[in-house]
């Protein structure tokens, strides 16, 4: 045993001193981009004593996150040295996301678009408008108001994937109960909007919800907040999420252009429709987008989204809504002339123009300076968001 023991010293000992072949020398450069010198100098020791070696692994993410197409990885070929791989793996995946998320940002915008709803051809504009909410730390609801089978649910899910934090029900299957608190005998737990109190609850067919049921969003859109009395007992649930619904008119299909005539069609009432910051209209595609459709579908273009890249997505979102974020006063007079402009033609739009609407708008700006994970608004967001609005509200009569 003595002599094993001493073989296997000796080994380790000679293998101290051996040169390091070309691709260990490859390998331990690029770990070198991720860990410290210190750590460096000891995984060279440990390359070089054949107790862990460098692979250049695919990187699992997909060209719509990174351009960085290889990784390392530590390999033990020493089963007691498995700890020790798994350590510097650590690291190095640490300073990757770091790195990755910086590579990122400077495109942010348009590749957390790319990755909503690929699929679905067209709605550029909704998807511009979901991946901001998305980096919105405040509340922000949006409606999705329109034609069935247009990609609505699809824009949901998609959003749900991301977020972070996210919950989603059916109106045709959600009750008040199931949408505020969930009860089971004498318990009464968090509903759909409690679940994603700091995110974002999506609700779908939000026409198929009785009226009476749908009284519990108001609280939750408005303070943040549900209530439940049962049994003389008052229960009190944070709600304070963002919300993203689909709906159908009343008799499923948007019928004409006139905005008095759409107004009859609204599934609910009013004081509910106020509630949402933006409500996009969404219409069939015409035969030239439906074609395109087709083609998508033919040819497979757009593939679903990874879970490895929505994990990404997930994480890069929890980041940056923690970012507080400046709104310099220079921006007030750009966001007071449209919001004057829109107000001028309140009486033609769906909607009636309240401060909900600038509160809104002031919400998804920041949100697009935290998208690129900075901390004050420049012009261009201003500039991004308000081309947004004039898109979305041009379908409701803007």
């Amino acid at each position: 045993m003595q002599l094993s023991y001493f073989l296997g010293f000796l080994k380790h000992a000679l293998y101290t001193f051996r040169p390091l072949s070309y691709s260990e020398k490859a390998g331990i450069s690029e770990a070198l981009k991720h860990i410290s010198r210190k750590d460096a100098f000891r995984l060279k020791t440990l390359v070089r004593r054949k107790i862990l070696k460098i692979e250049m692994k695919n990187m699992p993410y997909s060209a719509l996150v990174t351009e960085t197409l290889k990784y390392p990885s530590c390999i033990a070929l020493d089963d007691d040295r498995k700890i020790v791989a798994c350590d510097f793996n650590s690291k190095i995946k640490e300073s990757l996301d770091e790195k990755i998320q910086e590579e990122f940002k400077t495109n942010a915008f348009d590749k957390t678009i790319s990755l909503i709803a690929p699929k679905i051809v067209g709605f550029d504009n909704i998807k511009k408008a979901a991946a901001l909410q998305l980096f919105s730390s405040d509340p922000f609801h949006m409606l999705l108001l329109g034609d069935p089978g247009t990609g609505k649910t699809d824009i949901l899910r998609a959003a749900e994937n991301l977020a972070p934090i996210s919950s989603f029900g059916l109106g045709s299957g959600t009750s008040g109960t199931g949408l505020t608190t969930t009860v089971l005998g004498n318990e009464v737990k968090k509903g759909i909007l409690s679940l994603a109190d700091g995110g974002l609850a999506l609700i779908d067919e939000l026409n198929l919800m009785k009226k009476e049921d749908r009284a519990g969003l108001y609280n939750a859109m408005e303070k943040g907040f549900i209530t439940y009395d049962k049994g003389g007992h008052h229960y009190k649930f944070p709600a304070n999420c963002s919300l993203l619904a689909s709906a159908n008119p009343k008799k499923d299909t948007v019928i004409g252009n006139d905005m008095f005539a759409i107004k009859k069609q609204l599934p609910f009432e009013p004081a509910l429709l106020s509630r949402f910051h933006l409500v996009f209209l969404v219409r069939k595609q015409d035969i030239e987008q439906f074609m395109e459709i087709a083609d998508e579908v033919l040819t497979g273009k757009h593939k679903e989204v990874s879970k490895v890249d929505a994990e990404f997505m997930k994480k890069y979102v929890e980041h940056a809504r923690k970012i507080n974020v400046r709104f310099p006063e220079k921006f007030n007079d750009d966001i007071k002339a449209f919001v004057l402009k829109v107000r001028s033609k309140e009486k033609q739009m769906l909607f009636d123009v309240t401060p909900r609407f600038v509160i809104g708008l002031k919400r998804l700006i920041e949100a697009s300076a935290r998208c690129e994970l900075r901390d004050c608004v420049f012009k261009k967001d201003v500039e991004r968001v308000i081309e947004m609005y004039v898109r979305a509200l041009k379908g409701v009569g803007f």
